[in-house]
């Protein structure tokens, strides 16, 4: 017997974090997601498009269900610490046992640090005595350095338990959503989560990803447009990734050129939409330019970048204008190859200052940190390029 409370017959359902918190530690973003909670309430669900959020404006994290014809269904989330992949796996699971559909998305909106290690994201928001441990002790996968503070690539940062999500636990979130039906997008509503490392950890398991190399507007994304051009793709005969994750972008871009119009070009930002069927080919060939880059070139005669061709995160560069630049060579052969799967990869982009960028890849103008070692792409032939050409 189905439960009463299980609605039937969604073709999307839209799985919304809202992880603003109490703004301690981190800027404060309640007032903006309190509004991005209302936008979700002035979309409302449709027959086809139920929506469920998991929110906390540091009253308390809730789990709510917005169900066409029926009153929404609240419930207090067992433990409210945002950053906690087990918790948003539950909520997942809530949502979906009573709104199951023939496909997801996820939105994750909060702060977002991207590749960045704790040593970086939290040296603004720390004591100078627990920055002093961090400098000392950072390491990658979710280890403690301090009380409470993991030291990993991050999104989602919790005040209460000063912890962020880490990438490779967002990646299993996706994973545990893939495993109950296709996962259409993932929508990071969050800074510098448009990178390889980012797309990487999450093909697999979703489809698209929708996010920003750059610094995002606290406001994000209007989810009033973004949840009805969604409701307007559900009526259609079928849900397809690429429409849901273009919509995002173009929503996004009528949101924000008027915004950025007048705004200093350093502070301007960009959103793009990606294709992660196509991720590993790109991975294999970025491999392959890495070895020949290796074998054919010397440490000087790598490119270097313009402040243009970085993002505001010195540490990362925007990978097509790296390959680019490479010297001609048999690199060649491998950096255009590369260059092609990059521009194929990339369904929609919009930027306030006109031009395509595509995604940013880790290429510090220093020494690579030790974190990186540990990760998926620091042990590939690219990852070791990137130590060869900082470190020798």
């Amino acid at each position: 017997m189905t439960d009463p409370d299980t609605h039937m017959g969604a073709k999307l359902l839209p799985l919304i974090v809202l992880a603003a918190d109490t703004g301690q530690v981190t800027g404060d973003l309640r007032p903006a997601m309190r509004q991005d909670q209302n936008e979700v309430f002035a979309a409302g669900p449709t027959p086809e498009m139920p929506i469920a959020t998991y929110s906390d404006f540091g009253e308390g994290a809730v789990w709510m269900l917005l169900r066409y014809g029926q009153p929404p269904l609240i419930q207090k989330a067992p433990d409210g610490n945002m950053a906690s992949a087990a918790n948003l796996c539950a909520f997942i699971d809530w949502a979906i046992e009573r709104c199951p559909a023939e496909s997801y998305a996820l939105i994750v909106g909060g702060h977002g640090s991207g590749i960045e290690s704790a040593k970086q994201t939290y040296r603004r928001f720390v004591p100078d005595y627990e920055r002093t441990a961090l400098v000392a002790n950072y390491v990658t996968g979710g280890a403690d350095v301090v009380p409470g503070i993991k030291a990993t690539v991050d999104l989602a940062f919790d005040d209460g338990s000063r912890q962020s999500m880490s990438i490779a636990d967002l990646g299993m979130v996706c994973q545990h959503i893939a495993e109950r039906g296709p996962l259409a997008t993932v929508v990071l509503d969050a800074c510098f989560m448009g990178s390889i490392e980012v797309a990487e950890a999450l093909m697999g398991s979703a489809m698209t990803l929708v996010a920003s190399p750059e610094p995002v507007p606290g406001e994000g994304f209007d989810y009033t447009r973004l949840l009805r051009e969604w409701q307007a793709l559900t009526r259609l005969t079928g849900v397809y990734a690429d429409d849901v994750a273009r919509a995002a972008v173009e929503v996004f871009e009528d949101v924000y050129t008027s915004f950025y119009a007048y705004r200093p070009v350093h502070l301007r930002t960009r959103i793009l939409a990606l294709d992660l069927f196509r991720m590993q080919p790109l991975l294999d060939a970025v491999d392959r330019t890495a070895e020949a880059v290796m074998a054919e070139l010397r440490r000087d005669a790598l490119p270097t970048l313009t402040a243009g061709q970085r993002s505001e995160d010195r540490r990362m560069a925007y990978l097509g204008y790296w390959l680019i630049e490479l010297p001609y060579s048999e690199v060649d052969v491998y950096s255009s190859e590369a260059v092609d799967l990059l521009d194929d990869m990339v369904i929609a982009e919009w930027s306030a200052d006109g031009e395509q960028h595509g995604l940013t890849a880790y290429l510090p103008e220093g020494s690579v940190e030790a974190w990186y070692n540990e990760t998926p792409i620091g042990k590939r032939p690219w990852g070791q390029m990137v130590k060869w050409a900082t470190e020798g």
